[in-house]
């Protein structure tokens, strides 16, 4: 319960959204691409976030991996390195992610996510995100209380929007990991996940780390129904 922060729901200044959705990927896929905040001004460019925002982000981690999960801390700054976001990112097994964004001398905000498989290649996100706006600068602060105010099926069409910017990457990603004949390329099928991505950045330490933890203590395959 405590990752569903439930002691921030309801207090002065906080805001929040809860949705869900079907997705066309592996649990593990969509895991791994949640514990990587990097590619948040690539793949969201122009939904939550700009390439141009884009800084080096160092993940750091405070936690090794264990049979019940990891975490780590990060830290970013923009791109002429003037100011510095920090936070934290939390891996509870089997499959929950707590993300902390804290800017200096601003807000902060929390985003969870539940990824539960359903089938290979298919999965279901669950996902709360807490936004602390008492916090936010004008006009923001403004921005959030009328988008909040707005009917909820307006909200998820929105975040819908933001999970279809990486579905098709995420997707076939899968389906190449799986192995199908008719997505081979090259040597992505090496039975080695290590020969098969390139993690040489700081920022990919936590998709690292996942791969670890699923190898240590699912044999490499997540849930059976993975």
């Amino acid at each position: 319960l405590s990752a569903m922060l439930l002691d921030r729901i309801g207090a002065p200044g906080i805001m929040h959204v809860d949705y869900f959705r079907d997705l066309p990927m592996d649990a593990t896929i969509l895991m791994e691409n949640v514990l990587d905040p990097s590619h948040l001004p690539f793949t969201h460019h122009r939904t939550i976030s700009r390439r141009e925002r884009a800084s080096p982000l160092t993940l750091a981690m405070k936690q090794t991996v264990s049979p019940s999960g990891f975490s780590a801390t990060k830290t970013a700054g923009d791109t002429l390195n003037t100011s510095k976001t920090g936070g934290s990112v939390e891996f509870i097994a089997p499959n929950t992610v707590i993300s902390a964004t804290n800017r200096k001398q601003s807000f902060s905000d929390w985003n969870v996510v539940y990824a539960v498989p359903q089938s290979p290649g298919l999965s279901r996100i669950y996902v709360r995100i807490v936004f602390e706006t008492a916090k936010m600068p004008l006009p923001l602060s403004l921005i959030f209380k009328f988008a909040f105010s707005l009917p909820s099926f307006l909200l998820h069409l929105n975040n819908h929007k933001i999970l279809e910017d990486d579905n098709v990457f995420l997707h076939f990603q899968g389906k190449l990991l799986q192995g199908e004949a008719r997505f081979r390329r090259g040597n992505l099928l090496s039975p080695d996940w290590k020969t098969r991505f390139f993690l040489p950045t700081k920022s990919d330490t936590l998709v690292s780390a996942f791969r670890q933890w699923l190898d240590k203590y699912t044999g490499g395959g997540g849930a059976s129904w993975s």
